[in-house]
């Protein structure tokens, strides 16, 4: 009976010694793994500092000024903890800034590529310019030194407004005129006025037949009277002109 306590207590003790290994062994890969995590905190917050913004793309109207404050300024974190998406925001806050593209270069480079907006009008009493891809955007001061035309309309009209545009001033331009100023205050009215200071209206209905009277009678118009100012193709078998002295 003696020996078989003995035996119970060998083995009692054996499962402690086992039990004690095996929480000492789980401890010390806790504390391990805890200061592996810190080390790796530490590092990503404190090393891979970023000591370079390479910044590149095909801009005129946005200024190096304006790039060099946001990345001295915006830039907040180490190589691994900046925020791409808020820097992304901190550029595309500027005039002109289309979109931005982001990427880190190992070990403490961020690259930045902008993409500039292309104005192609001015839309009137405001600063808002119409890029090329329909997207209208704020040209702050730039857009008053802008030879644009200029489309009076409200903002949810300009690009159609702007479609008008081109199909008139392809006609208007081969005749050595541009077009200046585009109004559409009747949504069945046009009203242009070119570099020459020709006024011409248009009405919406039957418009190419319009503009191909505007193209076939310019020259003979002109050839009665040199000093026109403006043309009204808007009568149905008719044209009204009036002229200078």
């Amino acid at each position: 009976m003696e020996l078989g306590l003995l035996n119970k207590l060998a083995i009692l003790r054996l499962n402690n010694v086992y039990l004690n290994n095996r929480i000492s062994h789980l401890v010390n890969i806790a504390w391990v793994s805890v200061m592996l995590l810190a080390f790796a905190y530490y590092a990503t917050h404190n090393w891979f500092r970023v000591k370079k913004v390479i910044i590149d793309g095909d801009m005129t109207y946005i200024t190096p000024a304006q790039l060099k404050y946001i990345a001295n300024n915006k830039l907040h974190g180490t190589f691994f903890t900046l925020d791409i998406e808020e820097l992304k925001e901190q550029f595309e806050v500027l005039p002109w800034v289309k979109s931005v593209d982001i990427q880190r270069k190992f070990p403490n480079t961020i690259l930045v590529h902008v993409n500039e907006f292309k104005a192609v009008a001015k839309i009137a009493d405001s600063n808002n310019l119409l890029a090329d891809d329909g997207e209208v955007f704020d040209g702050a001061d730039d857009a008053n030194d802008l030879e644009l035309p200029i489309l009076h309309v409200d903002v949810s009209r300009a690009n159609f407004a702007y479609d008008k545009y081109l199909t008139i001033e392809s006609v208007v331009s081969r005749h050595g005129d541009h077009i200046t100023n585009i109004w559409m205050s009747d949504p069945r009215i046009l009203v242009l006025t070119t570099e020459s200071n020709l006024h011409i209206t248009l009405c919406e209905q039957d418009l190419t037949n319009k503009l191909h009277n505007l193209d076939s009678y310019w020259q003979q118009l002109y050839a009665i009277n040199p000093n026109i100012t403006t043309m009204n193709f808007c009568y149905k078998n008719a044209v009204a002109i009036n002229a200078t002295q």
